[in-house]
């Protein structure tokens, strides 16, 4: 800041030293008194000009610059509002995108917390999140498959979520599937279910049903109603009974639990997979590609195009109870006549069923340094209003949380039924979450090439699975 007075407070020499005058000064100190006497008196009077002049110029800018300086400083102070306080930023996992205008909708509705999305390939999501969990540096949190939920667990790498759930006020009564069921291990809640259970289901063509004069399924069909009714159903190239890999890793699990088996020991020690439950299972299913020859053959679905059910052309086809948006996908927007029902698992001996439900459930980073910035997400998410209603309605998603009543905004009786059925059979027939071990990824690829083994013929099924479970087995203990 310059100061008005600064030129006043300096010594005279010091000044005049600042103007070169000072310099000439030894040199006349050499010449004859008379003249320099006249010279100093010279340059006295020439000194007294200069700082005359030095004052006049330098004095009043400066004034007039502490003046506006003063006015600034005082219409800054009063206007200037206090600068907003940083949000705390809470990481969020997820793989594929999808669901960004529900991430800002939350972000609309804080004063206090941000939420950023993070996106990784599916494919890689899962391992990726595992090593970043482990060495600290992983988002605070993550929808993880339901399958990783036990691994992540045990390795001691989640949030207790007990007292955060208990602060919130939320009325966990209201959950349809509650929080407990799937997320607690070890006495300690660690997750929390994005979702009432997904379980299997099969899509049916009624008009396929119609024509081939078999009358259509129902949550009650066992496996033996299905493969009867392919028979009549398979007509090609007219029509098609089913893919050739009618089943996946959750429904091959049903069909096991249905007769009792496991597919693994409660200590995750042991594949069962060579089990007598299991081995039946798979028959079955083999049977009907090879022997009933009810099914199309491996590979051939791509002539029906991407989504094969949607040529208007295939039987019956898997998908999720209560998934409304892929139920419209795969009947290409409601325009092919068709229905589901919970997938024919059930057991002709036992007639008892067991769903392999996933929750895909939430789960919060241990080392997480702000839980509840992080938590105030999740009830967001789980059961805010408008945050539901958009998954529910908008999106066609289902979710977990006074699902009821939400039905009942649904302007369509089809997707009411729709989603209301998926309701009923979760109540009826409570589920199991689907688990294949603390390296589901691995055991879930190990077991599709040795159900390719099968349909193909290379190998007798009891042969198969005898393979598959000792290399299972080294799944396991590596």
């Amino acid at each position: 800041m310059l100061n008005s007075s600064l030129h006043r407070k300096l010594p005279r020499r010091s000044f005049l030293a600042g103007l070169g005058v000072t310099a000439a000064l030894p040199i006349l100190a050499a010449c004859q008194p008379q003249v320099v006497e006249k010279v100093v008196t010279q340059v006295v009077e020439k000194e007294k000009i200069v700082e005359k002049v030095v004052t006049q110029i330098v004095e009043k800018p400066v004034e007039k610059i502490v003046e506006k300086e003063k006015i600034v400083e005082k219409v800054v102070t009063a206007t200037m509002a206090p600068a907003p306080a940083a949000k705390t930023i809470v990481r969020i996992a997820g793989c594929g995108g999808g669901g960004q205008f529900l991430f800002d909708m939350f972000n609309a509705k804080q004063d206090k917390v941000r939420g950023e999305l993070e996106i990784t390939p599916c494919g890689q999501f899962h391992d990726r999140l595992l090593l970043d969990l482990a060495a600290g540096t992983g988002p605070d949190i993550a929808n993880i498959d339901s399958k990783y939920f036990v691994v992540m667990a045990k390795r001691k790498l989640l949030y207790p979520l007990d007292d955060l759930l208990k602060l919130s006020g939320v009325d966990v009564k209201l959950f349809d599937f509650p929080p407990e069921t799937v997320g607690t291990f070890d006495g300690k809640l660690y997750g929390m279910p994005n979702f009432a259970p997904l379980t299997p289901g099969m899509l049916y063509n009624k008009r396929l049903f119609d024509q081939a004069g078999v009358n259509y399924p129902t949550d009650q069909w066992t496996w033996d109603d299905l493969s009867q009714a392919l028979v009549k159903l398979h007509k090609p190239p007219v029509s098609y009974g089913a893919p050739a890999k009618m089943v996946d890793d959750n429904t091959i699990l049903e069909m096991i639990w249905s007769l009792g088996g496991e597919v693994i020991t409660p200590d995750d020690k042991k594949c069962l997979l060579d089990s007598p439950e299991s081995i039946e299972a798979h028959q079955v299913l083999v049977d009907r590609y090879l022997k009933n020859k009810v099914t199309m053959e491996l590979g051939t679905e791509k002539i029906l195009g991407d989504q094969p059910f949607a040529s208007d052309k295939l039987a019956v086809a898997v998908s999720w109870l209560a998934d409304w948006g892929t139920f419209k996908v795969m009947t290409r927007d409601l325009q092919i006549q068709a229905s589901i029902v919970p997938f024919p698992s059930r057991s002709p001996k036992t007639k008892k069923r067991v769903g392999a439900g996933t929750v895909n459930p939430w789960v919060i980073n241990g080392k997480t340094k702000v839980a509840d910035a992080t938590f105030a997400f999740l009830m967001f998410w789980l059961t805010d209003d408008a945050s539901l209603k958009a998954q529910f309605i908008t999106n066609g998603w289902p979710v977990n949380y006074n699902t009821r009543k939400l039905i009942e905004l649904i302007p369509t009786a089809q997707q009411r039924d729709f989603m209301g059925m998926w309701l009923d059979v979760n109540a009826k027939w409570p589920p199991r979450i689907a688990y294949w071990g603390p390296k589901p990824a691995q055991i879930s690829n190990a077991w599709n090439t040795a159900y390719d083994v099968m349909l193909l013929g290379k190998k007798p099924v009891p042969e198969a699975l005898k393979e598959l479970t000792v290399a299972v087995d080294a799944i396991l203990t590596y």
